[in-house]
């Protein structure tokens, strides 16, 4: 143990060697550093009383942790006894269909990806569940997911979607099985081939009655909506990149993230592995809406005469952009009021095409981009772990507000991000680079000194993304002289003002000389019909975020969204 440091509490610190070594051959299996180890053990120790430690102790010796490489090798393993049937069947690798989902998180993703590696899976061998009624019927289908706690989600949302008998053979696969789900499969899907055939170990297993007791009454006051997990199904397992909620809320309850919240009350807890909630749970609900029987008036504030169904339109739009506070409605009849009455069609042309990226959509638009790279990696070879998101301008506010998001979706490491200036040769070896700014136009935010550097470097890949990137971008970066270079982006955000009607761009260009009369005219493509939560990029429509008084030479103006000027030098960024 002299390579370990020591705990703070102290019933870990009175252990005896026996148990110290056990807890430090933990942290050296869940592929944990020192540091991360110790503090959160102290953390998680600190939510028990003294005499409730031991029982804590049993359940941290007992729980199931799942490191990256451990989950890749039961990925690995579960392709045995499939193979054996395909051979045992005449069938082949090549009539296996992987099938996902059709809604789905990024865990299905990651999945996909995994298995599609170690399997030798192709591209096209992993369908949607939307896909199965275009799929040979000889092919062998195999499900898979992490977890199946109750098993209720996957045979409502997904398996009651599937015709078995149109398909020569079904796997139903995952690394951890409670025992409720694996007894209704084995009850409901007869004739499906489950691995594992047995369901994995929980606390009524592992722990005496007296003990399970202490367990509940301590789930109780954590989370009281279920002592023993979702399902009540008592699990003790945990993987890398999430702890499923079937497992004992004593091991993931947080209550800074609330994950645990009870009639508006999170229990103080500290997590071992914490829960994380999918993104759309975890986003604050948006204020009520007006029925469609009664829009709220305050978007009428101003002198235009609406129809009914314009109203309503309007009122949605609003909704979907999660901005449905009255101060809002208010800048939206503002901005309604800019437009003379010949204009008013362009201007609700424009409101409706307008991409707002609030903190869900773009954690959603980062998923997407997520996918996209995933398809990359397929083809060039490597995984999440050899990403290193570059950065070219650190001094801008942007690169503030998209890296620890792209950390958080993404599972990064702080190391796994790096300034464009810094990269050496060396450090890009077997490396799949991903060049993220928020909104890329043609020719802009990709210096030449860039193209310059990034030439001399040798990674696997490159990929430029963006959540809104216009086609003139995308064939540029496609065009560099690089090493296999891609490009990611989000559809909805990349919409451009050349995607207006004729008489509406028309107006929009007569207003734009209005607003700006000495400035060079905008390029339809390469000006976007998008804003975000942080920012409304200066390469967006002016007419989404112009402010300005009326004078002799201009026309007054107010924004929808606006633009953000950096403090510390009076100027607008270069987004």
């Amino acid at each position: 143990m002299n390579d370990e440091r020591q705990f703070t509490t102290p019933y870990l610190r009175g252990l005896d060697t026996y148990l110290r070594d056990e807890l430090r051959n933990r942290r050296i299996a869940w592929g944990m550093g020192v540091e991360d180890f110790y503090n959160r053990v102290d953390a998680w120790f600190g939510n028990f009383a003294h005499a409730d430690q031991p029982l804590a102790l049993k359940v941290m010796l007992k729980l199931q942790h799942y490191s990256e490489p451990d989950f890749k090798r039961a990925i690995d393993n579960f392709l045995v006894p499939i193979q054996q049937y395909l051979v045992q069947t005449g069938s082949s690798l090549g009539d296996l269909r992987l099938v996902l989902p059709s809604e789905r998180g990024d865990s299905a993703d990651r999945h996909a990806y995994d298995i599609i590696k170690a399997w030798g899976l192709r591209q096209d061998q992993v369908v949607t569940v939307e896909d199965l009624a275009r799929t040979d019927a000889g092919c062998v289908l195999v499900f898979f997911n992490d977890t199946h706690g109750t098993g209720n989600q996957f045979l409502r949302e997904v398996f009651s979607k599937v015709r078995r008998e149109n398909f020569k053979a079904v796997f139903l696969v995952a690394v951890t099985i409670a025992e409720k789900a694996l007894l209704r499969f084995s009850r409901e899907l007869k004739g499906i081939r489950l691995l594992p055939e047995v369901a994995t170990l929980s606390i009524f297993d592992e722990f005496t009655a007296r003990e399970v007791n202490r367990l509940r009454e301590l789930g109780s006051q954590v989370y009281s909506k279920h002592p023993f997990g979702y399902g009540n199904a008592g699990l003790l397992v945990s993987y890398w990149f999430q702890c499923p909620n079937n497992t004992l809320p004593l091991i993931w309850a947080n209550h800074k993230t609330e994950n645990n919240k009870v009639d508006g009350i999170a229990f103080p807890w500290a997590p071992l592995f914490p829960y994380r909630p999918k993104a759309t749970q975890t986003e604050p609900a948006l204020p009520n809406v007006p029925s469609p029987e009664s829009p709220d008036n305050s978007i009428l504030n101003c002198d235009w005469t609406w129809s009914n169904e314009q109203r309503q339109l309007i009122v949605n739009q609003i909704e979907a952009w999660g901005l449905t506070s009255t101060a809002f409605y208010q800048t939206a009849s503002d901005w309604f009021r800019n437009f003379k009455q010949e204009e008013r069609e362009a201007a609700l042309e424009i409101f409706f095409k307008t991409s707002y990226l609030n903190i869900a959509a773009i954690r959603s638009a980062i998923r997407e981009i997520r996918r996209t790279l995933m398809v990359e990696l397929g083809r060039v070879g490597g995984d999440m772990g050899d990403i290193v998101l570059v950065t070219t301008g650190d001094e801008k506010n942007s690169v503030y507000h998209y890296v620890y998001e792209f950390m958080r979706e993404w599972h990064l490491s702080i190391d796994q991000v790096e300034s464009l200036e810094r990269l050496s040769p060396d450090r890009v070896i077997d490396k799949t680079l991903v060049f993220f700014y928020h909104t890329r136009p043609n020719g802009q935010h990709f210096e030449k000194h860039h193209a310059e550097r990034l030439a001399k470097l040798t990674p696997r890949a490159n990929v430029f993304a963006a959540y809104a990137m216009s086609s003139a971008a995308k064939k540029k970066f496609c065009e560099l002289k690089v090493e296999s270079p891609s490009v990611a982006c989000s559809q909805a955000a990349s919409r451009t003002m050349d995607t207006l009607v004729p008489g509406s761009l028309e107006v929009v260009s007569r207003i734009e000389r209005e607003l700006r009369p000495d400035s060079t005219p905008r390029d339809p493509a390469n000006t976007f019909l998008s804003a975000y939560y942080f920012q409304c990029p200066e390469n967006s429509s002016p007419l989404l975020w112009a402010e300005q008084s009326e004078t002799e030479q201009r026309r007054r103006w107010r924004p929808l969204f606006r633009r953000i000027i950096m403090p510390s030098s009076g100027t607008v960024p270069s987004d």
